[in-house]
């Protein structure tokens, strides 16, 4: 299952292969990821923004499910409540931040090893929405204005 802002990018989650798209910018996305996981939430969520959108992906998890963290790109409301520790303790729920800094070169290698063969396999595909000639550096404006598929 995926999230997503809009309708395109939700067309690209389903075409990916994703079994179910929802998007997060509307009421009720977390009683959405709820049903289609028959009401007990997501394993392991993924989650590059943060913030509010952190806060309800938090809601979202499964009993022994893990939120991974990889990304604030929005820095709004990034604390626990003491309900969330409880919930966390009691789920048996955790949250791990993930940044690639922390390897060593050898584990990098290891990993873009098994990366790179996951692409030659099909396995993973790599979908690039926009290309920029580097003198006019536009990559970072259309990341930072989450614009990153062109329809």
């Amino acid at each position: 299952m995926g999230t997503a802002s809009t309708g395109p990018k939700l067309d690209l989650i389903r075409e990916l292969g994703s079994d179910e798209g929802i998007d997060y910018t509307q009421p009720g996305w977390v009683a959405a990821v709820k049903a289609a996981t028959g009401g007990q939430g997501a394993d392991v969520i993924f989650d590059s923004v943060g913030g509010s959108i952190g806060q309800e992906s938090f809601r979202c998890l499964a009993p022994f499910g893990r939120l991974v963290v990889y990304g604030a790109l929005s820095l709004d409301t990034n604390h626990l409540s003491a309900e969330q520790v409880m919930q966390l303790i009691f789920q048996n729920q955790s949250v791990a931040g993930f940044a690639i800094y922390g390897f060593t070169p050898p584990q990098i290698g290891a990993a873009l090893g098994a990366l790179f063969g996951y692409l030659l396999e099909g396995r993973l595909q790599i979908v690039a929405w926009h290309g920029f000639p580097l003198v006019e550096a536009a990559a970072h404006r259309a990341i930072e204005n989450r614009k990153r598929r062109a329809k």
